[in-house]
């Protein structure tokens, strides 16, 4: 979560433009981690982007619970919305398993 609060840091330029769509412990994969999901106006031109973070510390030295970081970007130029970029996450982030 260091590289993600860095991120996050990089935002504050935006004063107060950023919105917080999630944030807490989320599990994925059969790991705990924790989530961070912003809407931001874009750098592009009209419109939002959207970052989601979600990392999980994992355990030292335990190949069946490995650190994980998982990072979606959507820019605006890709005419996706709120609801389309959560229903893309949550897809990618079902489909995540350890083998």
């Amino acid at each position: 979560m260091q590289r993600v609060a860095r991120d996050f840091a990089g935002l504050v330029r935006l004063e107060g433009r950023v919105r917080k769509l999630h944030g807490g412990r989320r599990k994925y994969g059969g790991q705990q981690g924790r989530i961070a999901a912003v809407r931001m106006p874009s750098e592009d031109g009209p419109g939002w982007d959207y970052r989601y973070f979600w990392h999980a510390p994992g355990r030292p030295m335990d190949a069946y619970a490995p650190e994980i970081e998982a990072e979606l970007v959507v820019q605006a130029a890709h005419g996706f919305d709120r609801q389309a970029v959560d229903a893309l996450w949550l897809e990618l982030m079902k489909s995540l398993t350890l083998r």
